[in-house]
């Protein structure tokens, strides 16, 4: 009896091995060389999010049932019970790709089959309450088609297909499949709740579900060959987004010698409670010319020999040589407004350029000079409509060259930074800690208080969704990797789930 007992047990782990193992890999049915693809998780989120226990969404689902036949309803209740009756394995990513969306093969969804039976049965029972499906048998695979004869989508034991012609993608060879590319490969394999897979050299065939602003940039462009992956991950608390970009080896040898680790000294100049810092290494500017379109650049030249025939965006370019810093801070008055400030310091090695352009600003009265190289912008001058007249109020924004310091920066906070002429370090500055290792940061909590102080967010909805936001922290290196990470005032609880709360909250 005992050994019938282990026998039995192996048997059936057998059996759940042959079911998890058995059969193609759903992912080698996705054609080669796609423009992008994306992937999600299906269990993961339906988990995380527990939509299917949230109240409000089962009422809505019911409102969106209620003038459908009752086996339509009976079908969708037997899903909530239990979504395996569709015979679709969830827990592993349905992934779809575009390879040319005008191509009639050009889109292609796969999914894994748990059980072929189930799916034909689930698939049986819609083609009841739905008279434009046919099911049918062909060859080695259920076929699902419209009345017209148009193909939806085939299926086997292992790997269902949603395409114009599903069976081509059933029978590809290695050299024809997408995960035979390793990036691809990585991006395929769905180890985060949703993916998106880019190729750059296919950015232009995707144009058509792009708004017009991005199709008009995009025309013309040089797009550097290379591949971009994103992954999203929701966690209890935090949101994860994780980037991987790929290059030909001259753009990234460009980016190497471009982008260098941060000094962090731009950060004595920042007041210790600006709400977002960002902070990058940068040198040799100038070699990022390369890597786009030479007749953008030349159009910038023409309008800098305007100012002196000898200026070239090149030559601006390679002056910066350290910290580029840029920082929001908290709202002040200027003009008649009360606004965030903003402030903006770059490294540089040269002033002979400025010198240049500060003499144009100077001699054509462009802007009111402050001292040295520093100009008054006029950002506090505003009409009074009572008057007619043109009045100040609040702090000005300075504009100008500093020790060798390019900065954009409210007076108030340049009367503190700059003395006879000279940077010096704020006595509470921002502290380089709170950066880490991380290129940008931001306390949206003390923002969003902020915000709402000076009444520039009144929108109750736009202040539920800025109060769900702790902060944020985003790093990158030279090697195409970054994360950006969001982290939620309501740690103890799964990211999606709150955003979904939320919006299905906002919806009723």
């Amino acid at each position: 009896m005992k050994r019938d007992r282990i026998a039995g047990v192996l048997a059936a782990v057998s059996a759940m091995i042959m079911m998890s193992c058995g059969g193609p890999d759903y992912r080698e049915c996705l054609p080669a060389n796609p423009s992008a693809a994306v992937s999600i998780n299906v269990a993961n989120l339906v988990t995380e999010s527990e939509v299917m226990s949230n109240q409000a969404v089962g009422q809505m689902m019911e409102r969106g049932l209620s003038d459908q036949s009752a086996g339509m309803k009976s079908l969708v209740d037997k899903i909530k019970k239990d979504p395996r009756v569709v015979g679709v394995d969830f827990r592993k990513p349905i992934i779809a790709t575009v390879t040319d969306p005008q191509d009639d093969d050009g889109i292609v969804l796969v999914a894994s089959v748990l059980d072929r039976g189930d799916l034909k049965k689930f698939v049986e029972e819609y083609a009841k309450e739905d008279n434009e499906v046919v099911v049918s048998e062909e060859g080695d695979y259920t076929v699902v088609k419209n009345n017209f004869g148009t193909t939806l989508m085939a299926f086997d034991g292992s790997r269902l297909v949603y395409a114009q012609h599903p069976m081509k993608f059933m029978e590809l060879k290695d050299e024809e499949r997408a995960i035979s590319d390793k990036e691809f490969e990585k991006f395929a394999k769905g180890e985060s709740d949703i993916a998106v897979y880019v190729d750059n050299k296919g950015l232009k065939k995707l144009k058509m579900f792009m708004p017009r602003e991005m199709r008009a940039a995009l025309d013309g462009q040089k797009i550097a060959e290379g591949t971009s992956c994103m992954m999203l991950n929701f966690d209890r608390g935090r949101v994860r987004v994780d980037a991987k970009g790929t290059g030909d080896a001259k753009t990234m040898e460009t980016l190497k010698t471009v982008v260098v680790k941060p000094s962090k000294d731009n950060l004595d100049y920042i007041p210790e409670g600006a709400y977002i810092v960002a902070n990058y290494g940068l040198r040799n500017l100038g070699k990022a010319l390369e890597m786009n379109p030479k007749p953008e650049w030349e159009e910038v030249d023409r309008q800098l020999s305007a100012i002196d025939p000898s200026l070239k965006l090149k030559d601006i370019l390679q002056t910066i040589d350290g910290d580029l810093t840029m920082a929001i801070l908290p709202a002040e008055l200027t003009g008649k407004e009360l606004v965030p400030q903003f402030a903006f310091i770059v490294t540089i090695n040269d002033k002979a350029v400025f010198e240049k352009i500060g003499a144009v600003i100077e001699s054509k009265e462009v802007l009111k000079k402050v001292e040295g190289l520093v100009f008054a912008t006029g950002a506090n001058e505003y009409h009074n409509y009572s008057t007619w007249e043109k009045e100040k109020g609040g702090y000005d924004y300075y504009l100008g060259v500093v020790d060798n310091k390019l900065i954009i920066m409210p007076e108030n906070i340049y009367s503190k930074v700059v003395k006879d002429g000279k940077m010096q370090s704020l006595s509470d500055h921002y502290s380089g800690s709170k950066l880490g290792s991380s290129l940008m940061v931001g306390d949206i909590e003390a923002m969003t208080k902020d915000l709402k102080r000076v009444g520039l967010v009144r929108d109750e909805e736009a202040l539920r969704i800025l109060n769900m936001i702790g902060d944020f922290s985003m790093e990158s290196d030279v090697d195409g990797e970054g994360s950006l990470v969001i982290n939620l005032t309501d740690g103890s609880t799964n990211a999606l789930k709150q955003i979904v709360d939320v919006s299905v909250d906002m919806m009723k």
